[in-house]
């Protein structure tokens, strides 16, 4: 699961993670399906209205594993679950219980790979500086 986050933000470029975290089914074969999927599901929508989410060909590879062999396995743990599951997300966490946090998996990834701390706000900020700085530059 380290490995799916860490691909999703390092493979492709991404905003917020709640609209990776919050995406249901529909949005996962939608994204699986074209490689981009438009949310509306996440912090700041009230100002930005949509949050892309695209994915690079390795991290559909890895969300297709998920897909086939660990969401069904979630899904049983679920309705077997005393507990009422309030959410739609497909990425759940490791009971099925509540929705996966993206931002914590992207840490653990880059601290246990490479001793490196790692959010997905420093990543996004690293693109957003150099993409602002290759705009200014006419590229």
């Amino acid at each position: 699961m380290r490995l799916l986050a860490a691909s999703f933000y390092s493979m492709s470029i991404q905003g917020r993670p709640n609209a990776i975290e919050e995406m249901d089914e529909d949005n996962v074969d939608a994204l699986l399906a074209q490689g981009w999927v438009k949310l509306s599901n996440f912090k700041t929508s009230r100002d930005y209205v949509y949050q892309m989410v695209t994915v690079a060909s390795t991290t559909i590879s890895l969300l297709t594993i998920y897909k086939v062999y660990i969401y069904p396995i979630l899904k049983l743990k679920q309705q077997k679950s005393d507990i009422k599951v309030d959410t739609t997300a497909f990425i759940l966490s490791y009971d099925g219980l509540r929705p996966w946090k993206i931002g914590r998996r992207v840490n653990e990834f880059f601290l246990n790979k490479l001793q490196l701390h790692m959010t997905t706000n420093t990543i996004r900020s690293v693109v957003e500086t150099d993409f602002q700085k290759l705009y200014l530059q006419g590229k």
